[in-house]
């Protein structure tokens, strides 16, 4: 599977492989890191699982790069920002991500933004509840001044807009 990816990174312009191996694989990831690190980012989600305990463990085994950030997997805002600060400490991308079964609350563009997060994981605007978030951005952008050329290469470290289409 490494070597299927890594060929994908070097083939395509992919700027990050989420959860390119198992979750509980932890004695490839390093070697997936080592192979792709510094062409895409290495981004654990259920790798991670936005848990503190599982963070310290990928940082200990140079697992990942990057977090998928979910507030409601880790189950409070607390939990949270720790992860975030462990990710943030490591030099770690994070793009903060929204969950399947969404509301129209608009919060999570707030939180991306205002936690300075590299990248947010919405989806495609198919659905209202991610529209709703994308408009929040939008708002965001018009009253923060916030504008796509201050947006850069999440591998280097500053906010990007990324949609997945479902």
């Amino acid at each position: 599977m490494i070597d299927a990816v890594a060929g994908w990174v070097d083939q395509f312009p992919i700027v990050s492989v989420e959860d390119g191996l198992s979750e509980d694989d932890w004695e490839h990831w390093p070697l997936l890191r080592e192979r792709i690190g510094g062409k895409a980012l290495v981004l654990g989600d259920d790798l991670l699982c936005t848990n503190p305990t599982r963070i310290r463990r990928a940082l200990e085994a140079n697992a990942a790069d990057a977090l998928l950030l979910k507030v409601n997997q880790i189950g409070s805002l607390t939990e949270a920002l720790e992860a975030f600060s462990l990710a943030r400490a490591a030099n770690w991308a994070v793009t903060v991500s929204a969950r399947s079964g969404e509301t129209e609350d608009n919060w999570l563009a707030d939180l991306a933004v205002g936690w300075g997060g590299d990248q947010i994981k919405i989806g495609s605007i198919t659905q209202s509840e991610r529209l709703a978030k994308y408009n929040r951005l939008l708002e965001i952008e018009a009253t923060a001044g916030l504008s796509a050329d201050r947006m850069a290469d999440p591998l280097i470290g500053h906010a990007a807009i990324m949609t997945e289409a479902r």
